[in-house]
């Protein structure tokens, strides 16, 4: 087990310093920066419901279309990209590594990710990658924290 926590902890570490190095070479003119209006995006989902329709919407609605929008684009940010987005569908999947599809999420959890995304954009204008990773992991690990106590 202990073998296993120090290549996680490496394994977190490689990851910060790509998503650090993609910063590095993003350029200043991302989109011109803009503050997101939560209310704006999230007043369309509701609290707390499992509705397939619906959530194949959210996904790719709301969730992938904030991603893909403030994200960097370019092959230089690939894998930096590709870290965030595993990340964050795991914390869809309710901390699942198989057998769950990000997709099909309960519309609240799609909400905290949504409002994760927001809240990075808006406070970091969308420059600090290694955050908006940080944000999903902490949520993936206090996930995994709650369901070892159970």
């Amino acid at each position: 087990m202990k073998t296993e926590k120090k290549k996680s902890i490496l394994e977190d570490e490689e990851i910060i310093k790509i998503l650090q190095d993609a910063e590095d070479q993003m350029p200043d003119q991302i989109n011109e920066f803009h503050t997101i209006n939560k209310q704006d995006v999230l007043s369309h989902i509701p609290a707390d419901t499992q509705d397939p329709d619906l959530a194949h919407k959210l996904y790719y609605g709301f969730i992938q279309k904030l991603l893909r929008e403030y994200l960097p684009k370019g092959a230089e940010y690939k894998k930096a990209i590709k870290y965030i987005r595993a990340e964050t569908n795991l914390y869809l999947k309710e901390g699942k590594k198989s057998g769950r599809d990000g997709r099909q999420a309960y519309t609240h959890i799609m909400r905290k990710a949504s409002n994760t995304i927001i809240d990075w954009y808006n406070g970091t204008k969308g420059k600090d990658l290694a955050k908006l990773y940080n944000l999903f992991k902490n949520l993936n690990d206090e996930r995994e924290k709650l369901n070892s106590k159970d």
